[in-house]
């Protein structure tokens, strides 16, 4: 299965090629410096493969920011077609529910 790697100071990505499905693996932290290339590497599988399913694997993200958030809610609409299956971040879920209940962050 073939792997590309991209390695930022704060975050590790990773493009794993599956038969069925590719996986961009993030690990780390999503912020100013690297939200863009999250985004960069999911419109990449979308483009590159445009039969497989596209899993997006936040899981092994410990921190986002504002940045990162936005990033993450702009691929909402990549998300609501059938392509692209989003594992969430535990970090952008908090990040979310204390905006949601009003909390300074």
């Amino acid at each position: 299965m073939p792997v590309d790697c991209l390695h930022l100071e704060s975050l590790h990505l990773a493009v794993v090629r599956h038969a069925d499905r590719v996986c961009v693996v993030a690990e780390g932290e999503l912020d100013a410096g690297s939200a863009a290339d999250l985004v960069a590497a999911v419109d990449r599988a979308l483009d590159d493969d445009p039969f497989r399913t596209i899993v997006v694997d936040l899981t092994g993200v410990s921190f986002v920011d504002l940045h990162g958030l936005r990033a993450l809610d702009g691929l909402e609409p990549a998300a609501c077609g059938e392509r692209v299956e989003v594992r969430p971040s535990r970090a952008a879920d908090r990040l979310r529910a204390r905006m949601e209940r009003g909390v300074m962050v």
